[in-house]
C-alpha cells in the first residue's frame, strides 16, 4: 500500500490520470477537510481555471479521486483475493496482509482512503457515502464468493452462512485499517485476524497443493 501511495505522490503534469493520482495521494494523506484546492494546484501545477473546468468543486474532485483509488488500489487487492485454488488460504493471506501493513520511517501510515473517508465524512456527503458503501459491498461480495468456495472445499462448516461471515470480515477489515493508522503493532492485528477466522478450517499443506 505504501509503495502505491508513494507512486501517487510523484510530481505530475497536467494529465487527467496524473492529476487524479496526485489528488488521490493528497486526500489519502490529509483527508477531505485537510486538503484545499490550493494544495491540489500546488501539487499538480494545474491552474485553478483548468482544475475547475474539469471538476466544478472540491467534492467533485474528491469523488473522482475516490474512484481512482477504487480502480487502482482496491481493485488490485480484490484481484489478489480471487487468486489461488484454496479459498481459505487466500482469505487468510488477504486479511493477514492488511494486518501486517505498517508505517516505515519515510512513509507514515495513512490507512485506507475508504475507511478514512467513512470515518471523516460518514453519511454527511451522500454521494461520497454511497461510493464508500458500494465499495464495502464489493468487498463483501468478494469475500462471500471465496467463503462459498471454502465451504465447497470442505474448509467451512455447512452451518456457516458465507454472506453473514463475509459481513463480519468486512467489519474486521475496517477495524484493522483504523488500527494500522494508529500504529498498533501488527502482532495485535494478526491476533484479531486469527480469532475472527476460527470458523475457517486451515487446509493442510497437501490439501493446499491440490
Amino acid at each position: 500500500m505504501l509503495s502505491q501511495m508513494q507512486a501517487m505522490a510523484r510530481p505530475c503534469a497536467y494529465d487527467r490520470d496524473d492529476l487524479l493520482r496526485c489528488a488521490t495521494a493528497l486526500f489519502w494523506e490529509r483527508g477531505f477537510a485537510g486538503t484545499s484546492v490550493d494544495d491540489v494546484v500546488r501539487a499538480t501545477g494545474v491552474s485553478r481555471s483548468s482544475l475547475y473546468a474539469a471538476f466544478p468543486d472540491k467534492s467533485a474532485l474528491f469523488l473522482a479521486a475516490l474512484e481512482h483509488y477504487l480502480d487502482t488500489v482496491t481493485r488490485a487487492k480484490l484481484e489478489r483475493l480471487a487468486q489461488g485454488g484454496r479459498a481459505a488460504l487466500a482469505i487468510k493471506k488477504f486479511l493477514l496482509d492488511i494486518a501486517g501493513e505498517r508505517a516505515s520511517a519515510n512513509a507514515p501510515a495513512h490507512g485506507c482512503l475508504l475507511t478514512n473517508t467513512a470515518v471523516e465524512i460518514g453519511a454527511g456527503g451522500e454521494k461520497v457515502a454511497e461510493s464508500v458503501r458500494q465499495a464495502f459491498a464489493r468487498l463483501e461480495r468478494a469475500l462471500a464468493a471465496r467463503l462459498e468456495q471454502a465451504r465447497e472445499q470442505g474448509d467451512l462448516s455447512a452451518n456457516t452462512d458465507p454472506k453473514q461471515f463475509a459481513r463480519q470480515l468486512v467489519a474486521l477489515v475496517q477495524g484493522l485499517r483504523v488500527m494500522t493508522r494508529l500504529g498498533v503493532e501488527p502482532r495485535v492485528a494478526r491476533d484479531a485476524v486469527r480469532s475472527a477466522l476460527a470458523p475457517l478450517q486451515q487446509p493442510t499443506r497437501d490439501a493446499a497443493e491440490q
